[in-house]
């Protein structure tokens, strides 16, 4: 014999209407599903809605009219923990979805609209925050880019002034260079010739010496011929000793 929990899991699958396992099912937002073709066809013979909605014949009370949605798996999370109602609205002071059962106790004098519409103002407003994020981050693309764009410009130009400095530099050198090479060259021929005036200058020096030197040995000895001249006695002719 089956326990009430399968026959209750069983029930879960079997539509309300034609009462077999669901084809193509669908769910209302209070939190009833159908036959898609099921659903449809009572409505289109029953009931004049506007498309896309269709009368619940499950709701207590009045008959409410309820868009069709898709299937959802977690069907327990849009259901009132408290009043086992679906979540239809949204409450604006406590930011939570709550159902109509929730507005005549803890939420009687709240600000609420329609889950719809607060999931549409939310997509907008999600919307509205992603667009502007979007353009703060093309904004700040456009500044990255900007800042790459003068980054590289600054390199471009710092590349170029080291490739002048470069070639003004090298000129300089090559100027340094030959001048370098003219002054050696002048200092060697300045020192040529001052080597060759004291060698000039040596030589008039030398020759000066030895005429000096001529000069006092000839005059010593015409000075000796002459102080032996005088002290050597006269000498005689030969004529002289001839015997008288």
């Amino acid at each position: 014999m089956a326990s009430a929990s399968s026959l209750l899991c069983e029930e879960q699958f079997l539509c309300s209407i034609c009462l077999n396992t669901f084809t193509d099912p669908v769910t209302t937002p209070c939190g009833h599903n159908y036959c898609k073709t099921c659903i449809t066809e009572y409505w289109d013979s029953k009931v004049l809605a506007k498309p896309g909605e269709v009368p619940c014949d499950v709701c207590i009370g009045p008959k409410r009219k309820h868009k069709l949605i898709d299937p959802v798996s977690n069907l327990k999370g849009r259901v009132c923990q408290k009043h086992d109602k679906m979540l239809e609205l949204f409450c604006c002071t406590d930011q939570v979805c709550i159902c109509f059962m929730c507005l005549k106790d803890d939420h009687v004098t709240h600000v609420t609209i329609p889950s719809e519409r607060a999931f549409r103002e939310g997509k907008a407003r999600l919307e509205s925050l992603t667009s502007g994020m979007k353009e703060m981050e093309k904004t700040k693309s456009s500044h990255v880019k900007e800042a790459k764009r003068s980054v590289q410009q600054n390199k471009d130009e710092s590349e170029r002034e080291l490739a002048d400095i470069a070639v003004v530099l090298g000129a300089l050198v090559a100027s340094l260079l030959k001048n370098q090479d003219e002054l050696i060259k002048l200092i060697q021929e300045k020192h040529k010739a001052v080597e060759t005036q004291a060698e000039t200058h040596i030589q008039q020096q030398r020759r000066q010496q030895f005429w000096v030197s001529c000069d006092g040995a000839l005059r010593a000895c015409l000075t000796v011929i002459v102080v032996r001249r005088q002290c050597e006695p006269p000498r005689l002719p030969p004529s002289f000793f001839i015997v008288q």
